[in-house]
């Protein structure tokens, strides 16, 4: 899978923004054009734009925005937007 580097900007700054966790995946899913492999898509680009390992990004797909029925919106969000806070000085000369 050949990732847009510009999709991996754009996520970076709207992590800079505060943005949710849904929002990451709907960025992504417009970019991907379709829900088939989401998961798979979306672990991607947060691997690459957030530099976590997949261990930390797996908990996305529980998501139910990607059709997992573990996590809320504000429960991924609480879970999530901490990890890619700690990376932030991994990629911030990007932003």
């Amino acid at each position: 899978m050949s990732l847009n580097q510009e999709l991996i900007h754009r996520l970076r700054l709207m992590a800079t923004q505060g943005a949710t966790v849904r929002q990451f995946i709907d960025e992504i899913q417009h970019n991907v054009g379709s829900e088939d492999g989401l998961s798979l898509a979306v672990d991607a680009y947060f691997w690459k734009a957030f530099l976590l390992p997949l261990r930390q990004i797996r908990d996305v797909e529980g998501s139910n925005r990607l059709g997992g029925n573990s996590y809320t919106d504000d429960e991924i969000n609480d879970i999530i937007q901490p990890r890619i806070a700690t990376t932030r000085h991994l990629w911030w000369p990007d932003c």
